[in-house]
């Protein structure tokens, strides 16, 4: 989902940089070998806005790496979608903002609170921000 290869790579780095959005933890669980060197996981994350949300992934095994090193491959969706967590934290990311007008981050979050899971993984997975700017306009 969202950006591949080159562009990928590009933009993670570049928000590693910034510090954009970074967890705090991550719990990995039902971790499922898919195939030689492929796996499937359940990723719980803290401290960032996917707090309290369970995602899908895909992950790969490392092959320039010692054996059993594993690197995240793709976010595949959310596992256990959580509307009210995914508001809340991006509520709190907002309030967050230098000169951030509360009323509107109330009526944003609550609108993303709003969305089918469909349209949050397009927001969060692939960085489409149309639902998003749908939601600000009628704020």
């Amino acid at each position: 989902m969202g950006e591949t290869g080159e562009a990928a790579l590009k933009t993670c780095e570049q928000e590693v940089e910034e510090g954009d959005d970074q967890a705090e933890s991550v719990t990995v669980t039902n971790v499922e070998i898919v195939e030689e060197g492929t796996a499937a996981a359940i990723a719980e994350v803290e401290g960032s806005p996917l707090s309290g949300q369970a995602i899908a992934v895909a992950l790969k095994e490392e092959e320039e790496e010692e054996e059993g090193s594993w690197k995240l491959d793709e976010f595949m969706g959310f596992a256990n979608y959580d509307a009210a967590a995914l508001g809340g934290a991006l509520e709190e990311l907002l309030n967050e903002e230098e000169g951030a007008d509360p009323t509107k981050v109330e009526c944003v979050a609550e609108g993303v609170e709003g969305m089918s899971e469909e349209e949050a993984e397009a927001m969060v997975f692939e960085k489409n921000e149309e639902g998003l700017e749908e939601i600000l306009a009628g704020c």
